[in-house]
């Protein structure tokens, strides 16, 4: 067995049981704890220790605030839009340890495959606008590209042994992060 078979294995054990409503509160508080707020904060301390130490300057753009804002809104907004469609649709949570009982396709993942990254990413973004940081948006778009390694390598390989060919057939029909945009003629 390769290590990434071992690896993808512990990941993957939890995922095959069912879990209880405990569980489930469990892992929306330590997955709201993780990406709501440690990485935030993560961000902010990261970012404001590099740009004191290099003296790096500050972007300020006139509709920031606004911009931060709507990002860090519609960003939360997605984020809990996902949280409540993985509980109350696919009986599961966030984490890999609350695994999602059933595969869901309707609410935030009928547009794109990763709602839950998208919407922490632009909360990320948001963050990283309203402190004027260019080492916070370097260190946003760092953990973006360390969701997707994770996503990549890990999740949609689970998601392929679980759900098989009907999620093979969603990936193929959904988008991963940004939602196609249909126009009505």
């Amino acid at each position: 067995m390769s290590l990434y078979e071992k690896i993808l294995e512990i990941f993957t054990k939890k995922t095959f049981q069912k879990c209880t409503n405990k569980e489930k509160i469990l892992g929306i508080f330590l997955g709201g704890c993780i990406f709501v707020i440690l990485i935030p904060i993560l961000i902010i301390i990261l970012s404001l220790s590099v740009d004191t130490y290099f003296n790096l300057p500050r972007f300020k753009w006139r509709y920031n605030s606004i911009l931060s804002f709507s990002l860090i809104s519609i960003g939360l907004l997605l984020i809990a839009w996902t949280v409540w469609t993985q509980l109350k649709i696919g009986k599961g949570g966030p984490l890999p340890i609350v695994p999602t009982q059933k595969l869901i396709v309707v609410g935030p993942y009928k547009y794109c495959r990763n709602p839950m990254m998208l919407g922490a990413i632009l909360y990320y973004f948001g963050i990283s606008f309203y402190q004027h940081s260019f080492s916070a948006l370097f260190f946003t778009i760092l953990f973006f590209l360390l969701f997707v390694l994770y996503v990549k390598v890990i999740e949609e390989k689970e998601l392929a042994m679980r759900f098989g060919g009907v999620y093979l057939n969603y990936k193929e029909t959904t988008p991963f992060i940004i939602p196609k945009v249909k126009v009505k003629k």
